[in-house]
């Protein structure tokens, strides 16, 4: 990663003091999906860093297979460089995988999912990259109706605008398709079991109009973790950038709850 210990790599969001919570964004989108609440969290005393993921916005891609591990180690790196340690890590879709990822690894000392599964259900991804399907999910729409479908919609034009553009770019369709097919099964079957022994506090807030990743699904990954669940009306898989008040206001209320003197 092209940058010293304590510098701030390309693609990379970093700002205020205090408690450090680390933002992660999902496929295919940026770190933009969640400048509206960083800014918030920054105001409300919190150090937040929102990182570009490798490939996305202004990151460069990983040199090896993009798997969930491979982006832990990345992030893991970040961290180090940045002088981080045991942030609180909030993740939407992929990133909430990740997220968990970092929770086994003891790099977080809790997790937020929002729009995420917690093991298998991952599965259902990886088979959009299978012959057939891959047609389908990548070549035919590379993303778009990912994006149209999953915003809120008083917020759909806004996300065409901020995400869209990214996706005419030739690359990202391989690269969607890479990170689907580097979920492995035996990997993610035993995630929720090994995130919840960790016994570090996790939460799912979620979007309650999402269509991917609906609401009842949130009951069943809250389940999984022992986490508790909070629904963020009219919000849809992202969740973050649809109702930002609302989604800070929640994580901060989480964030509290681990760390009762932060404001």
């Amino acid at each position: 990663m092209p940058a010293a210990v304590g510098q701030r790599p390309a693609g990379v969001y970093d700002a205020g003091t205090g408690p450090t919570v680390l933002l992660l964004h999902g496929v295919p989108t940026s770190g933009a999906l969640w400048r509206p609440v960083a800014t918030r969290l920054v105001d409300a005393g919190m150090r937040v860093i929102v990182p570009d993921l490798p490939g996305w916005g202004g990151s460069a891609p990983l040199n090896s297979n993009p798997t969930p591990a491979a982006h832990a180690v990345w992030l893991t790196q970040l961290l180090g460089m940045l002088r981080v340690s045991d942030p609180v890590v909030a993740g939407q879709d992929f990133g909430g995988l990740l997220a968990l990822e970092l929770l086994v690894r003891g790099t977080a000392r809790a997790a937020a999912l929002t729009s995420a599964w917690a093991g298998l259900g991952w599965m259902a991804a990886r088979a959009t990259a299978l012959p057939g399907l891959e047609r389908i999910f990548y070549r035919r729409y590379g993303g778009r109706l990912y994006i149209s479908h999953g915003a809120a919609p008083d917020r759909q034009a806004a996300a065409r605008a901020t995400f869209g553009p990214a996706l005419e770019d030739p690359r990202r369709v391989p690269q969607m398709r890479a990170i689907a097919r580097g979920l492995s099964p035996y990997r993610l079957a035993p995630l929720a079991w090994k995130a919840r022994r960790t016994g570090r506090p996790i939460r799912c807030i979620w979007g309650a109009d999402d269509p991917f990743v609906p609401a009842r699904a949130s009951r069943l990954v809250g389940w999984q973790l022992g986490a508790a669940v909070d629904l963020i009306p009219g919000a849809r898989h992202l969740a973050p950038f649809d109702r930002p008040d609302d989604f800070a206001a929640a994580l901060l209320r989480f964030v509290e709850s681990i760390q009762p003197d932060t404001a």
